[in-house]
């Protein structure tokens, strides 16, 4: 309202001024301004604007203070009593109570009264010691033994002699002598003295025998079944073994010989030299372990080998030098396309394949302290591929075929010689 006067005022001044300029010609003097009008009346308060939109709400204010506790109740009046229960089974005995104490011993009785003893006779005189017998030579007519003024006599021309320190039988057949037997020597040396020229200790229960002796040759030996004295078997449907020491000015050795049935003489399967070198079917050994394979298959048979009993799985030396390794242990794993087989600490162990491989990695599962000494075996199943190994190392080893590539159901067997 106030700006509607000031902007009329304004107008009409401007009216005044052009009146003037058109009656009285040119424009006078700028008049002084007048003084402000006074302030007109406030208009009417204007229509309330739209309301705002609700502000956020403010953050909670904290918990306050827990009010007082309250006063306890009255307590309830208390309820009629239930009726009584039945009775209960009645419990089980107890156990019974400990024996009481033994009453006191009653009164002994009387004792009856002893009877007379009899009256002891007199210790009659002792007898005087008579003179010592002396026994009376006897004759060859009679029992046996009989004495014969001087020794014991037996029959024929043997004697039994007893003296401080000695007792003869047969002169020496049977000797007890300073504390030592002799047994066919006459003056035993040791505690028990055997002379076995023309015998041996004989251990026999009625069918087998171990003798103890000297050999025909006249060396130490222990024999079963072969007397070695004579030779003869004690029973000709058993084979014979021995053990024979033999100790010469130039030689010594000991033998392990066998035999078989009805006295055939013992051939020496096993000899020990005097220089330590040992021989298996030689007795002339030149190196400490001599084996002379004569007679065996060159290809087929061993010189050497392990074997866990199934001929599958052996380890073998042919006569000819060549080796043989199969079935060596339980798989170790499957090479699939070269890949890598880990095994555990085996030193051996058969591999198998799976689709074309042209190589396999095996990696011990503890290393060995150096590179060990690897042998491998061809192939085995529908393919002769031979194996041959590419890279060693203490970790393991890389082989490959030397032909071709290893298909499903090939088998590849190793053993690995070194240091853990």
């Amino acid at each position: 309202m106030k700006k509607t006067i000031i902007f009329s005022i304004l107008l009409l001044s401007l009216a005044i001024n052009s009146y003037a300029q058109v009656s009285h010609g040119g424009m006078g003097v700028k008049g002084a301004t007048g003084s402000t009008g006074s302030t007109g009346a406030t208009g009417a308060t204007g229509a309330t604007g739209a309301t705002g939109s609700t502000g956020a709400t403010g953050a909670t204010g904290s918990i306050g203070d827990t009010g007082a506790t309250g006063d306890v109740g009255a307590t309830g009046s208390t309820g009629t009593q239930g009726n009584t229960g039945s009775t209960g089974a009645t419990g089980a005995q107890g156990n019974t109570g400990a024996t009481g104490s033994t009453g006191a011993v009653g009164a002994t009785g009387a004792t009856g009264a002893v009877g007379n003893v009899g009256a002891t006779g007199s210790t009659g005189a002792t007898g005087s010691t008579g003179a010592t017998g002396v026994l009376a030579s006897g004759g060859a007519t009679g029992i046996l033994p009989y004495w014969d003024g001087a020794a014991w006599q037996v029959g024929g021309t043997g004697l039994i002699t007893n003296d401080i320190n000695a007792f003869n039988v047969y002169g020496s057949t049977f000797v007890i002598a300073g504390g030592r037997v002799g047994i066919g020597i006459s003056v035993p040396t040791v505690a028990l003295d055997i002379d076995t020229t023309a015998s041996a200790i004989r251990l026999y229960d009625g069918g087998n025998a171990t003798f103890l002796g000297q050999s025909i040759s006249g060396v130490g030996q222990i024999s079963t079944n072969r007397s070695p004295i004579t030779g003869t078997f004690v029973d000709a449907n058993k084979a014979a073994s021995s053990m024979i020491f033999t100790s010469a000015s130039l030689d010594s050795h000991i033998d392990f010989a066998t035999a078989d049935t009805n006295n055939t003489n013992p051939l020496t399967r096993i000899r020990i030299t005097k220089t330590g070198f040992i021989g298996i079917s030689t007795t002339d050994p030149v190196a400490q372990l001599t084996i002379n394979t004569e007679g065996i298959d060159s290809q087929s048979g061993y010189s050497f080998l392990i074997s866990s009993g199934n001929v599958n799985n052996v380890f073998g030396i042919h006569p000819n030098g060549h080796f043989s390794i199969y079935g060596a242990t339980t798989s170790v794993g499957t090479c699939t396309n070269g890949a890598l087989v880990v095994s555990s600490r085996d030193t051996a162990g058969k591999i198998a394949f799976s689709g074309a491989n042209t190589s396999c990695a095996i990696t011990f599962g503890s290393p060995f302290d150096a590179t060990p000494i690897c042998v491998l075996t061809g192939a085995v199943a529908t393919a002769t591929e031979g194996a041959i190994l590419s890279a060693e190392s203490s970790t393991g080893f890389t082989f490959v075929p030397n032909t071709g590539a290893w298909d499903d159901g090939d088998v590849v067997n190793y053993i690995c010689i070194g240091i853990h």
